[in-house]
C-alpha cells in the first residue's frame, strides 16, 4: 500500500480525536529515554556552554563560580534541554484507559509555533534533574472556508528536583494540520521575502564587532546582579 492509497480520515484531524486529546489534559507522560546528563558537573557544564559559543567564567571556570554569588559554576538556562530524568509516573486506571491507543495524531502535519522558558533558579555541578511533562491545552480551530479542523496543542514541562524544587518550567505550543495541499478557499500566498544584503563594509562591521567582545566577567548589567534579579 502507498501513502496514496491510505484513506485520508486516517490523516484527518475528527472531532472524536479531540476528545481522546481532551482526555488526556494534565496526565504526566510516561517515557524512559535516559537523557544526555543525568547529574550535573563541571564538565558537561562547560561543555554545554562552549557548546552554544558560551566562554563565561560563570560558566566555564571553577575557580571563578566559587568566588562569585553561587558559590559554583552554574549551567547556561538552556542547559535543562541536556538533563533531566522523567518523573516516576503511575497511572490509575482511567488515566491509562485515556493514554491508551497511541497518538491520535499520528501521521497529521505537527508544526511546533511557540516556545516559552521561565526561570526560577540556575542549575549548579552535583543536582540530579527530573522533568514532569503532560498536555495542557487543546484548541480546535475549524476553518470558515472549508471546515476542516486544525488543532494547537500545548506541553507544559516542568523541572524540578526529587525534593520538589522548581528550576524551570517550559510551555510549547504545536500546530497540527492535514499534510496534504488545502483544498478551494484553504491556501494562502506566500508573504513576499526581501533578504537582507551585506556589502564589505557591512560585512567589516560585523566582523569587528565579533572581534571587539571580551568576557565581562564580574561586570554588572545594569543595577542588579544576576542574582539579585533571580
Amino acid at each position: 500500500m502507498t501513502a496514496t492509497d491510505v484513506p485520508q480520515t486516517h490523516r484527518q484531524i475528527t472531532d472524536e480525536k479531540i476528545a481522546a486529546l481532551e482526555r488526556r489534559i494534565g496526565i504526566p507522560v510516561r517515557r524512559t529515554l535516559r537523557p544526555h546528563v543525568v547529574v550535573a558537573s563541571e564538565d558537561s557544564i562547560r561543555h554545554f556552554a562552549n557548546g552554544i559559543g558560551q566562554d563565561d567564567p560563570v560558566y566555564c571556570d571553577p575557580g571563578y563560580g566559587r568566588a562569585g554569588p553561587w558559590g559554583s559554576v552554574i549551567a547556561p538556562p538552556l542547559y535543562l534541554q541536556a538533563i533531566g530524568i522523567r518523573e516516576p509516573v503511575e497511572w490509575t486506571p482511567e488515566q491509562e484507559a485515556a493514554m491508551s491507543g497511541g497518538d491520535p495524531l499520528a501521521g497529521i502535519g505537527q508544526y511546533m509555533i511557540r516556545e516559552s522558558w521561565t526561570f526560577y533558579r540556575p542549575v549548579q555541578p552535583g543536582v540530579t534533574m527530573m522533568q514532569r511533562q503532560s498536555l495542557h491545552r487543546v484548541e480546535p480551530r475549524r476553518s470558515e472556508t472549508d471546515g476542516r479542523i486544525s488543532v494547537r496543542l500545548t506541553h507544559f514541562t516542568t523541572h524540578l528536583t526529587a525534593d520538589g524544587s522548581v528550576y524551570a518550567t517550559t510551555e510549547r505550543t504545536f500546530h497540527h494540520a492535514d499534510r496534504h495541499a488545502a483544498g478551494p478557499g484553504g491556501a494562502k500566498e506566500a508573504a513576499p521575502f526581501d533578504p537582507p544584503r551585506y556589502d564589505d563594509a557591512a560585512m567589516a562591521e560585523i566582523d569587528a564587532g565579533y572581534a571587539a567582545e571580551t568576557q565581562r566577567g564580574a561586570e554588572q548589567i545594569g543595577r542588579a546582579s544576576c542574582r539579585e534579579r533571580v
